[in-house]
């Protein structure tokens, strides 16, 4: 399946959410559009998740849905 991530740049957009994580969207791009790194379910909050680790090095996990 193709996939595509959209990026919102505006002010308290997901860019700005990662960018506060040390993150930019090609490091999560990589995580999130890999088709080798397996869909997981979060145990603690029953979401859709992707553990990987990027280009950079860093470790990140993703997980679908909004933040309350």
């Amino acid at each position: 399946m193709d996939a595509t991530v959209i990026w919102d740049d505006e002010p308290g957009g997901n860019v700005e959410h990662i960018k506060e994580h040390g993150l930019t969207p090609d490091e999560v791009d990589e995580v999130l559009l890999d088709d080798a790194i397996p869909t997981a379910c979060s145990a603690s909050m029953d979401r859709p998740c992707k553990f990987g680790y990027t280009f950079t090095g860093k470790h990140i996990i993703h997980r679908t849905g909004r933040h309350s």
